[in-house]
């Protein structure tokens, strides 16, 4: 329904305004991340749910100085999943030590090592990066790792498609959470208004209500489908 939880929640944002935003939304599900010249031929005004790069690094990433970034769309926690009886546990960051896990490329996971999780700096975990999420379960049936680290939505998403939702599971306590949001060049001749049109109809809707009904009813459709 109306394209996805992230499409209706953008849709909703740029109408809940005194004047509607009047828009067009293209999906490019290949997972390519935040590049700085993705918009630069100006056919697009902004990139759809994107995780923020830590901007306090030094130096920080070059999509920082690129890029106007919204307020937080939507939290998604990032899980592992694997296989049932496969001993894979995480009560801990200790758990993850030794681990062979597959993040896909372009999946960014930089939020993922913010707000105190650095899953990622342990030296003995093997990590794979494939192209796609499919590529990635497909290694984990073929006992080629231990556990994909994904978002819940993507991973449980694809865990459908596939056909797996009895062959794999996904582990309780997330990684880590992370926030996705609307990226708009700071070059673009309209930057700073479409990153406010987008803020203030996310605080309209959340306030009424609707964001949560929105949410709600996307998700109900997917924990369908996977059971």
């Amino acid at each position: 329904p109306a394209h996805g939880m992230f499409n209706d929640l953008l849709a909703t944002a740029l109408s809940e305004n005194i004047a509607p935003v009047v828009h067009a939304i293209t999906w490019q599900d290949e997972g390519s991340g935040l590049d700085p010249q993705m918009l630069a031929g100006r056919r697009l005004d902004m990139a759809v749910v994107l995780a923020r790069p830590d901007c306090s690094n030094d130096p920080a990433p070059a999509s920082c100085a690129a890029f106007h970034f919204s307020d937080p769309v939507i939290e998604v926690p990032i899980l592992l999943f694997t296989r049932p009886g496969a001993g894979v546990t995480f009560g801990s960051l200790a758990d993850l030590g030794g681990l062979h896990l597959c993040h896909p490329a372009g999946h960014a996971f930089q939020a993922a090592e913010q707000n105190g999780t650095s899953w990622l700096s342990d030296a003995t975990i093997q990590l794979e990066a494939p192209a796609s999420p499919e590529a990635c379960f497909q290694m984990l049936m073929e006992g080629q790792v231990d556990a994909v680290a994904l978002n819940a939505l993507t991973g449980s998403a694809t865990i459908a498609a596939m056909g797996l939702n009895r062959q794999v599971v996904a582990l309780d306590r997330p990684l880590a959470r992370q926030t996705l949001h609307i990226a708009v060049p700071k070059v673009h001749w309209r930057g700073t208004t479409l990153i406010y049109r987008v803020n203030s109809g996310l605080a309209a809707f959340r306030a009424s209500g609707r964001y949560d009904q929105i949410v709600d009813r996307h998700m109900a459709l997917l924990w369908n489908r996977l059971n």
